[in-house]
């Protein structure tokens, strides 16, 4: 078992060269913790490392060097230009060490030092003690959240555990490790005899439609020993949530495109209904994994049944498909589709019950990526402040055999707050940890994925995620952010970098046009667009063929479009702002 530090030394130098140069240790890590739990040994035995910093004021040809203590009284150094620098904007790279390895000799707990300099005096330290943990005593560790029937505090008969919470143990204030409960309870090997507090965020327990009631505080400490069982009871708020999710895998030029779907119940009552694909211009429907019990044309229909956040039952509907891109699409085309979900009377946030997906035509894609929802507006993505981002990463094996371990590394910019994370779904099982604090970890243990050239479909995975922004970010703060793909023994894939800069208005109030109000839906003779702040766009009509067929300016808090001369069918309206950039796209019906 490893333990991983929080503590961050930082020692910068300018003797000479760069003075406008600095390195920040991001992480560093160790493949015993990514692959192994406890029992670790008998020695000896080898151990990988890996360091990442970002670097500023650096050419892409510099050199760092890394030099590692591993703790037993040996070091080594080397230089660190393993696949170059990687851009990250603003004048950041980030550069990437990996494949450091070492043999251990004897049984024992090792504190490591990482330090990373370049040439002329700056440099950077990362202290992580104890992070080498070599032994057999081990200790079982056990926990369950569960929904308290008889209010007794006490995880027994007639309860039922609770999916999908998530959990952090740390040791003191330094050292932590977390994750997330499974579908019936945790089990954990730990080294015995620390001491540990096992902690559950009240928050993040309300977030997911449920009170905690014991311990009121979320936290247990305890000591291990031979068996630990920890246990949190909570009551079922009276309401519900349903939510619809949807994440394409690129529009490419000349080929199908998968999209997937995902319907998520908060619920201590089983929730039924159906849910919707409307397909904008361009788009036509080929076959999803489910089949659909109606639809034709640009519209789909399935329906779903008792899904609910209580015990061992689904809280959770996936369903993926594939779209065809009509010949007429171009490189640079605007494409769109959207999902909605019923039933919507009593739902604690209806907002979330339909997604509209925009994604523009390339001519090619990597299908290990990183994307944001909402992308915000601009280059730079800008977002209103406290916006909730929904992250998505995608992989595919484009090997030539069947991928049996695949984790995911995923390092959270600082203005991200890691207590208001909450995970969506994954495309297969998997465990979750947070690491150094800020650094996610998606484990597919055993996860069997088929090679693209066996089976497309079935080479893809992915995890959805959604977190906050920190809740002080000023005007300008961005968010960056990027990961790490690990196949197997490979080295790792780079995702691309997805960005988000906080925007405060000082004029229009442009973070409330995401949720402008187009009614009534069917329409007869006009159709309103409706705001709760002045706003000044376009909004272009298109029918089932792509074609513009009505453009209208939109001005002030509400406008009508006079629609008494279009024919009854199906439309789709797209909202632009000012800057020409869309903001909303819907279905309309004309009656």
């Amino acid at each position: 078992m490893k333990k991983i530090l929080i503590l961050l030394f930082l020692f910068q130098f300018s003797f000479k060269g760069y003075s406008q140069t600095s390195i920040n240790i991001t992480y560093a890590i160790d493949s015993l913790l990514l692959i192994n739990d406890c029992p670790q040994g008998p020695a000896p035995i080898y151990d990988e490392f890996s360091v990442k910093a970002d670097v500023f004021g650096y050419s892409l040809n510099d050199t760092l060097d890394v030099k590692i203590l591993y703790g037993d009284g040996t070091y080594q150094t080397y230089p660190c230009y393993d696949g170059g620098f990687l851009s990250q904007g603003n004048g950041k790279l980030e550069i990437v060490c990996n494949a450091f390895m070492h043999l251990y000799l004897a049984t024992g707990v090792y504190d490591v030092t990482y330090i990373v300099s370049d040439r002329y005096g700056n440099a950077d330290t990362l202290f992580h003690p104890q992070e080498v943990f070599l032994t057999s005593n081990c200790s079982s560790l056990s926990s369950e959240v569960f929904l308290d029937n008889n209010s007794n505090c006490i995880y027994d008969a007639g309860d039922s555990i609770i999916n999908n919470v998530p959990m952090i143990i740390y040791n003191g204030v330094s050292t932590y490790q977390g994750f997330k409960n499974g579908n019936i309870n945790f089990s954990y090997n730990i080294p015995i005899g620390v001491n540990y507090t096992a902690v559950v965020d009240p928050v993040a327990i309300q977030q997911l439609g449920y009170s905690l009631t014991c311990p009121l505080s979320g936290m247990i400490n305890f000591t291990s020993t031979g068996s630990n069982s920890l246990s949190f009871a909570i009551n079922c708020n009276s309401n519900y949530d349903l939510s619809i999710s949807s994440f394409p895998i690129r529009f490419k030029l000349g080929s199908s495109v998968l999209i997937s779907n995902i319907i998520n119940s908060i619920s201590c009552t089983p929730q039924s209904g159906n849910y919707t694909l409307n397909l904008g211009p361009k788009l036509s429907f080929v076959s999803s994994f489910y089949t659909p019990r109606s639809g034709s044309g640009s519209t789909y229909n399935w329906n779903y049944t008792n899904l609910t956040s209580v015990g061992n039952q689904n809280s959770s509907n996936f369903n993926i498909m594939y779209l065809n891109l009509d010949p007429s699409a171009i490189l640079g085309d605007i494409l769109c589709y959207n999902f909605s979900i019923s039933p919507t009377i009593g739902d604690i946030n209806p907002l979330n019950n339909s997604v509209n997906i925009c994604g523009t035509v390339v001519s090619s894609y990597d299908p290990n990526f990183k994307d944001v929802y909402p992308k915000g507006s601009g280059t730079n993505g800008e977002i209103p402040p406290n916006t909730k981002l929904t992250y998505t990463i995608g992989f595919q094996n484009t090997g030539t055999d069947t991928a049996s371990h695949v984790y995911v590394l995923d390092t959270l910019s600082t203005n991200l707050d890691i207590n208001t994370i909450r995970i969506i779904y994954a495309s297969h099982p998997m465990q979750f940890y947070i690491i150094d604090g800020h650094i996610l970890k998606f484990d597919f243990r055993n996860i069997q994925l088929l090679d693209s050239g066996s089976n497309e479909m079935k080479s893809h995975g992915f995890v959805v995620y959604e977190i906050s922004p920190n809740s002080n970010l000023v005007n300008g703060a961005q968010l960056v952010n990027s990961a790490n793909i690990y196949f197997d023994f490979n080295l790792p894939i780079t995702t691309n970098s997805t960005i988000n800069t906080i925007k405060i208005a000082t004029g229009i109030k442009e973070e409330a046009l995401s949720e402008l109000l187009i009614a009534p839906n069917p329409a007869v003779s006009f159709l309103k667009i409706i705001s709760n702040v002045d706003f000044n766009g376009t909004a272009k009509i298109y029918d089932v063929t792509g074609r513009v067929i009505l453009t209208r300016n939109v001005n002030g808090i509400k406008t009508e479009l006079d629609v008494k001369a279009l024919i009854s069918g199906l439309y789709f309206i797209t909202i632009l702002n000012k800057n020409g950039e869309i903001i909303k796209t819907q279905k309309i019906m004309k009656e």
